[in-house]
């Protein structure tokens, strides 16, 4: 049994699991047109890109190994990608659904006609979010 000690300071890092959660319900584009039966639920499964791996991002990876991906019931698998500019294109393909970028990456993607959503924020006084294609990219 692993002891995970619980405080205040795990809170924003559970809070963005959870707020995953909800947005993976939100982002969700692709699917069958069958309906399934109730009793097969799966386990949403979803991969964060990040554009690079420095300690801004690390939540992500102690949200992981601490099981608050899991608490939430989402299957999390990070990537470790090459920018901000190929995290955006991952995002916009849909080989990832969601990263971590800065917000200024954020703020240019914007400017260049991407959409893009800000899910939260993982640091406090450093500013980087984790970001989800927007809803008008999908289609079903």
């Amino acid at each position: 049994m692993t002891y995970r000690p619980r405080s205040r300071r795990r809170h924003p890092v559970a809070l963005c699991s959870v707020l995953l959660s909800v947005a993976l319900g939100l982002t969700a584009c692709a699917g069958s047109s069958q309906a399934s039966p109730p009793s097969s639920v799966e386990t949403p499964s979803v991969t964060i890109g990040k554009a690079v791996d420095t300690i801004g991002f690390s939540a992500i990876d102690v949200a992981q190994e601490m099981g608050y991906f899991e608490d939430a019931g989402v299957t999390v698998k990070s990537q470790l990608l090459e920018g901000s500019s190929q995290t955006t294109a991952a995002l916009q393909s849909h080989s990832i659904q969601f990263a971590t970028l800065s917000s200024s990456a954020l703020l240019l993607a914007s400017s260049k006609g991407v959409h893009l959503q800000a899910i939260c924020s993982l640091d406090h006084g450093v500013s980087v979010q984790i970001v989800a294609a927007s809803l008008a990219l999908c289609t079903p």
